[in-house]
């Protein structure tokens, strides 16, 4: 949704749509940090908490995880995640920067 928001966004050069897509990947953004930071707080006090500590089986099947990631996969997913946003943060720059560019030159209509 918001790369095809993007995309038409930037082919016809509606600021209303770039703007739109910004917004919800800010929020995506904020929304996937989030997880990072619940994640790493799990991690931190889950040991001390025995609701903290029984948080993550019921979310995931930590087998699973573990056998696929090893045992320090909620570290891992911590890290991919922010990961994750710093990607997005670069491309919501971009974005950005073409905001301001539509803003300072128009396209003037041939019609």
């Amino acid at each position: 949704m918001i790369i095809f928001s993007s995309t038409i966004g930037s082919i016809s050069q509606y600021e209303s749509s770039l703007v739109i897509s910004t917004y919800l990947l800010q929020t995506f953004i904020l929304f996937t940090d989030l997880i990072a930071f619940s994640v790493v707080f799990c991690m931190a006090v889950g040991n001390r908490n025995e609701w903290l500590d029984s948080l993550p089986p019921m979310l995931v099947n930590e087998d699973r995880f573990e056998r696929f990631l090893g045992p320090f996969w909620m570290y891992l997913s911590a890290i991919s995640l922010h990961i994750t946003v710093a990607a997005n943060m670069c491309f919501l720059q971009s974005v950005n920067q073409y905001i301001t560019v539509l803003r300072r030159h128009p396209i003037q209509s041939t019609h």
